[in-house]
């Protein structure tokens, strides 16, 4: 083999494992147990900027909302999983004014749902506890582009008695 090919090779090794290196540090993403959350500590989330792509979303009430590559959440633990997550503190105003509305969310739903959503460019993910008061209620998991949401899940307790729930924007996500 030439010296090319031999230098050939061994920059494109050089490459696959940088690749293969990069890519396993960011599905180590941040997880933290809901359990650990100090009341008095104010109101937080796990946030990350990712590469936009399709987004497979699977919602069975009760147990996760999940963004595979992405992030999830369920009752008891709530993480981010892609770019390089980190731990804010979040003010119960923002967190109200985050939450979803308006004629382009679906309805509700606490159905098991599989969605497909197309985000072109980077999206913010967000998981944070749900308070009821001095206690956490339930996890979710949020996903914005462009200050627009593209999806939102909220995984009740048990003990709360509230419905989980998932919504998403019809313009980007379909079942």
């Amino acid at each position: 083999m030439s010296r090319l090919g031999v230098r050939s090779r061994r920059a494109a090794t050089i490459c696959a494992a940088a690749l293969v290196a990069a890519c396993g540090e960011g599905s180590e993403g941040l997880r933290v147990s809901l359990a650990d959350v100090d009341p008095a500590g104010g109101f937080w989330a796990i946030r990350a900027t990712c590469q936009g792509g399709d987004l497979d979303v699977e919602f069975r009430p009760g147990e996760q909302v999940a963004v595979p590559g992405f992030g999830h959440a369920s009752d008891d633990e709530i993480a981010v999983e892609c770019g390089e997550p980190v731990r804010v503190t979040v003010t119960n105003e923002e967190l109200r004014r985050r939450t979803p509305t308006g004629a382009d969310l679906a309805t509700p739903t606490s159905e098991t749902t599989e969605l497909t959503c197309l985000a072109e460019g980077p999206v913010v993910v967000s998981a944070h506890p749900v308070w009821d008061q001095n206690t956490i209620a339930s996890g979710a998991l949020s996903i914005e582009r462009g200050g627009d949401t593209i999806l939102r899940g909220v995984i009740s307790t048990e003990e709360s008695g509230l419905p989980s729930q998932l919504q998403w924007w019809r313009a980007v996500c379909k079942k």
